[in-house]
């Protein structure tokens, strides 16, 4: 995986299947994801 952080959006993609496009998360999407995955009390 490859994420590319821009000022208003994350971007992931497989770098072993680049053809298959990218996701894109903005940015305050990006953060509520990382807190859902770390905040655990």
């Amino acid at each position: 995986m490859e994420v590319n952080e821009t000022p208003d959006a994350v971007l992931m993609r497989d770098t072993q299947n680049r053809e298959l496009g990218h996701l894109s998360f903005a940015a305050d999407e990006w953060t509520a994801l990382l807190r859902s995955t770390t905040d655990h009390g």
